[in-house]
Order: C-alpha cells, then sequence, then structure tokens
C-alpha cells in the first residue's frame, strides 16, 4: 500500500526535526524566538502533509465508491439468476422430502401395527395372569397355541413374534399350575374355615345357654331383692313424707310468724317516717312564718312616717272598700266611696308635703 503514495516527509526526516527542535529552551538566548521560528515550521510542514493527504485520497475516495456501486450491480444480477437455480432445486429437493418423510411415516405406521399385532394376539396381561382361575388360564393357553404366525405379514418380526408366543406359552404354564396350587390351598383354607365356624357356632350354642341359664338365676335374685328393696323404699318413704310434713308446717309457722313480725316493723316504721315527715314540715311552716314575719318587720322598719301610715290605711281599706257585705249593697258602696276619697285626702297631703303618695289600688 505504501508503494502507491509517497510523502514527502519520511520517518528520517521525522527524527532530523526531532533531534532539530527538541533540545530548544527558553533559558537560552533568542530561545522565545528560535521556538516561535520552530514552530512554524513545523505547522508549515504538518499542514504541508495534510494538504498532501487530501490531494492523494480524493481520486481514491472516488474510485472506492465506483468499486462498491459496480460490485453491488454485478452481484444484483448475478443473485437473481443464482435464486432461480435454486428455486428448481428446491422444487425437486422439497419433493423428495416429501415422498422420503412419507415412506418413513408408513414405515412407522407398518411397524407400529405389527408391534400392536404382536402384543394384542400373542401376549397377555401380566395382571390377568395372577387373578384368573386355572380354566381360564387353560382356555387362553390354547387360544395362544391356535393363532398363526404369518410370515408374510409379520415379514422381519417373524422371529420376534415367534419368540413372543413361546415365552407366553411358557408364562401361561408355569401359572397354570400355581393358579392349581392356589385354588387347592384356598379349597384347603375354605374347609379348615368351615370347620371353624361350626365349632364356633356350637360354641356360641352352649355360650349362649350357660349364659341364659345365669341370667335367669340372676333375675330372680334380683327380684327378690327387688322386693325386699321396696318394703325398705316404702318404709324410708313413709318417714320420709312424715319428716316433710312436720318441717313444711314448722316452716308454715316460722313464716306466719315473720310476715306478721314484718308487717308490724313496717307499719311502725311508716308510722315513724310519716310522723317525723310531719314535724319536718311544722318546722318549715313555722320557720317560713317566722322569716315572713321578721321580712314584713324590716320592710316596715325601712317605710318612712308617710309610707306607713299609706301602707297601714291603704290595708285597712283595702280589705274594708273590697269587701261585699252580703244583702247590704249601700253599706257596701258607701265604705268603697270611702276608699276613694281616702284616696283623694293622701294625694293632696303628699303634694302639701312635697313627697310622692302612691295609692295601692290592687
Amino acid at each position: 500500500m505504501s508503494d502507491l503514495v509517497k510523502f514527502s516527509v519520511t520517518d528520517e526526516a521525522i527524527q532530523e526535526y526531532r533531534d532539530k527542535y527538541t533540545g530548544l529552551s527558553m533559558d537560552q538566548d533568542d530561545g522565545y524566538k528560535l521556538i516561535q521560528a520552530a514552530i512554524r515550521d513545523m505547522v508549515s510542514v504538518r499542514t504541508g502533509v495534510e494538504a498532501f493527504r487530501k490531494e492523494k485520497k480524493a481520486p481514491l475516495l472516488e474510485a472506492s465508491k465506483f468499486l462498491d456501486t459496480e460490485a453491488k450491480r454485478i452481484t444484483k444480477e448475478l443473485q437473481v439468476i443464482e435464486d432461480e437455480l435454486k428455486s428448481k432445486k428446491k422444487v425437486v429437493d422439497d419433493k423428495k422430502a416429501e415422498e422420503k418423510a412419507a415412506k418413513a411415516a408408513a414405515e412407522e405406521i407398518r411397524i407400529a401395527n405389527i408391534k400392536t399385532a404382536i402384543t394384542d394376539t400373542l401376549t397377555v396381561d401380566p395382571e390377568l395372569l395372577y387373578s384368573v382361575s386355572s380354566e381360564s388360564l387353560k382356555e387362553t393357553l390354547i387360544d395362544i397355541q391356535n393363532t398363526e404366525i404369518d410370515p408374510e405379514y409379520f415379514l422381519e418380526f417373524n422371529r420376534e413374534a415367534a419368540e413372543t408366543k413361546a415365552n407366553t406359552l411358557d408364562s401361561i404354564s408355569s401359572q397354570i399350575i400355581v393358579a392349581l396350587e392356589r385354588e387347592r390351598a384356598a379349597e384347603d383354607a375354605r374347609l379348615q374355615a368351615a370347620a371353624a365356624e361350626a365349632q364356633r357356632l356350637e360354641n356360641e350354642k352352649a355360650a349362649k345357654e350357660l349364659a341364659d341359664a345365669q341370667a335367669e338365676l340372676e333375675r330372680q335374685k334380683k327380684e327378690v331383692a327387688d322386693a325386699a328393696q321396696k318394703v325398705e323404699d316404702d318404709k324410708q318413704a313413709a318417714i320420709d313424707a312424715a319428716e316433710a310434713k312436720a318441717k313444711a308446717e314448722k316452716e308454715a309457722a316460722e313464716r306466719k310468724e315473720f310476715e306478721a313480725k314484718a308487717a308490724k316493723e313496717a307499719k311502725e316504721k311508716a308510722e315513724a317516717e310519716a310522723k317525723a315527715e310531719a314535724e319536718r314540715k311544722e318546722q318549715e311552716a313555722e320557720a317560713a312564718a317566722i322569716k315572713a314575719k321578721e321580712d314584713e318587720e324590716q320592710r316596715l322598719a325601712n317605710l318612712s312616717d308617710a309610707e306607713f301610715i299609706d301602707e297601714y290605711i291603704h290595708n285597712f281599706l283595702h280589705e274594708v272598700g273590697y269587701a261585699r257585705i252580703p244583702g247590704n249593697d249601700e253599706i257596701t258602696d258607701a265604705l268603697h266611696n270611702a276608699y276613694v276619697d281616702y284616696g283623694n285626702v293622701l294625694t293632696a297631703i303628699s303634694d302639701s308635703l312635697k313627697t310622692p303618695v302612691v295609692l295601692n289600688e290592687g
């Protein structure tokens, strides 16, 4: 790649610049100017390299762009041809795959059918061998012995079918012997159980007869004991009844005495409470009368002479003026007129004394 483009600045030139400018220092004479000149020189070289890069890269970019576009176009045209060929090939491949799958499925079905035929016609459920009678096993043995194995149907499984049939016949034959022994043992057990049951029934019968005799003896003993107990119970009941009657009479007398005493105490208590209440009310009335008298005396003591006279005369005339004398209206009217005249007199006295005198008309 380096043969296509040659830069004017080589590695040797870079090392020369490094050797030339790395040692410059601000501390040396004209150090600032020397470094400033070196910077300008390095900027010039660097920008020259960049300009050279852009100049040489432009045609390379155009060539790369043309290369990508042309390759994409050619690839697209070739892909169309390739896809068409693949499509034609896929039709044949798919058909072959379908035929192969169908053949495999048919083969699986054929093998499954043969396996099922071997199981259904040449084998027996193991649980059935241990649960049926010897006679049923003999019938099953004969059925399997009479089952023929067709070589044209079983084909490569012909040997397996024959071996399965032989194994099944052996198993049934062995189980027939086991079933016969089991049935013989069962019959022996049944006979023993029947004998034991007969003996049990005989024993139960004897035990029941003995129990019945003992029960009858106990019943007779109980009748005698019950009769004796009834005599004692009747005797005790008579005693209990007499004691209960005496106790009831005593309790009735005590209750009557208690109720009389309670009634007497209640009456005395009520009379004492009534007496206390009367005395309390009398004391309260006396206290109220004394209080009213004291209040009235205090009120009269606070009245002026004129007020006291007015109060006294007013009360007298009020009792007389509003009194009605039955059968003598003339005297009543005269007393009333006197009361009115007295009011006028009080008014005149009040005016002369410059002291208001109020006539209470009520």
